[in-house]
This record gives C-alpha cells, structure tokens and sequence, in this order.
C-alpha cells in the first residue's frame, strides 16, 4: 500500500478522532497565541509540522514561519517547502546556520556519543535563539508529538508550557501518527514526497530530517541514505570515511 491509499483509509476510519483534534489544536494554538507578544511556528517541512502548520494557518495566516537550514536539506523538501510557500502563502523565512551540520561533525567528531545531543543544541536550539533575538519573537509553535518518545512526552505536556527558557506551543502533541497520516486526504494537502521514496520502511516509521542526520545511524540509517540517495552518501563518506562502517 503507498501513502495515498494509505491516507486516505487513515481518513475514512480516525475521521472523528481527526476532527476532533483540529478542534483541540485550534483551541490550543488560539489561547498559545493570545499569551504572546510575538509567536512564530517552526517548520521542517515533515508531516507532522506540515499538519501543525496547515492548522496554525487558519488561525494566524500571515504567522511568521522558521524552516532551518543546516546544509544537509534534501532536495525534494526543499521543492516541497518552497512550493507550499507559494500555495499557502507563507510568511517564510529560511534561517541558513552559521555552521552546517558538516562543520560540527568535524569540530566534535561524526562518532562521537554526543554528537546528536551537541546537533541538537548547536543546530536547532542556539540558531533559533539567534533567530528570535534578530526577529523579535517570544514563543515557538512546535510540531511534535508525545508518542514519539518518553522526552516528548514529558515537554509537551498539555499543549502550552513555560520554562525559564520561555513559553512553548505544541498544537497537535496529543496526536497518533495515523491521524496525522489521514489529516493529509482528509483536508486535500501533499505530504512531502521524499516519504514514497523511503518504501521499504512501514509508513508509519518514514522520517523527514536531514539527509545527514546523525539519529538512528546504529539502527541503519545511512544504510537507507546509500540505498536511496547513493550520491548524498558518497558526499557524505567522501568527508568523512568513518560514515560507511555504519552500512
């Protein structure tokens, strides 16, 4: 079964639940967006962002719109981000970091047991902080959803948070990935098609990211970036060797 029969049968049978929680996250996003001086959503151009920002848009359409660029986007999601900005009208701004993903494997090292968490700081938390502080924005709009993990589940919590770091908003954290599937046939958007190409992995496990993402390497994933995308891999390998002693 591909995505779209996939989705579509995700709509048929969570259509309630679906409509339900468009009802949930709008009320979310609406009292979120009431206790900021200057919210903005952040984007990934994956589904379940996608989903968040299509909802968001329907309550804040001229929202500013955050898609990070670390130098590992892959080109059908940039054609899949750009494309989106034109049809829905985004009010985007594509942030380039001061440093690619490629200068911090090499600072700290492709292997190193920390690299995920130093990415994670250095490529997505440090650059938007530099990017709220240069815009003027307080509070991030966030896609993520508790079911992916223990930590995600703890941080989003019920919807809005505050922290010493600041106020939070994640609109759709209570959402089960086949919602999310389905909310794509059920309103008549596209998904990115860089998820049809990543046919060997059951729908419901296809990951966005970042072509050179240093998550789930032990699990295999530069394994499916040489099957599918043979050229960023031997980029990827040519910088640095280590990488094909994970495939």
């Amino acid at each position: 079964m591909g995505i779209k029969e996939y989705s579509e049968l995700c709509a048929k049978v969570f259509r309630k639940k679906i409509e339900e929680n468009i009802r949930r996250s709008l009320s979310i996003i609406k009292q979120g967006i009431s206790l900021a001086q200057s919210p903005y959503v952040s984007w990934s151009g994956g589904k379940d962002s996608t989903v968040m920002l299509h909802i968001v848009l329907q309550v804040a359409p001229q929202i500013p719109v955050l898609y990070r660029d670390c130098g590992a986007t892959f080109p059908q999601a940039m054609d899949y981000i750009l494309d989106l900005k034109k049809k829905w009208k985004i009010n985007l701004k594509i942030n380039h970091s001061e440093k690619t993903i490629f200068d911090i494997f090499k600072e700290y090292g492709i292997t190193n047991p920390k690299i995920e968490e130093i990415t994670l700081q250095k490529l997505v938390i440090e650059e938007s902080a530099k990017v709220m502080r240069k815009e003027g924005w307080d509070v991030p709009i966030i896609g993520i959803r508790k079911e992916e993990s223990l930590a995600r589940k703890y941080y989003t919590r019920n919807g809005i948070i505050t922290t010493k770091t600041g106020m939070r908003i994640y609109p759709i954290y209570f959402w089960k990935v086949k919602e999310i599937w389905g909310y794509f046939s059920y309103v008549g958007i596209d998904w990115c098609k860089e998820y049809d190409i990543q046919e060997d992995i059951e729908i419901d496990e296809r990951r966005l990211g970042v072509w050179a993402g240093e998550s789930l390497i032990e699990s295999g994933r530069w394994l499916w970036l040489k099957k599918y995308h043979s050229e960023l891999f031997m980029r990827l390998s040519k910088e640095f060797p280590e990488a094909r002693n994970f495939v």
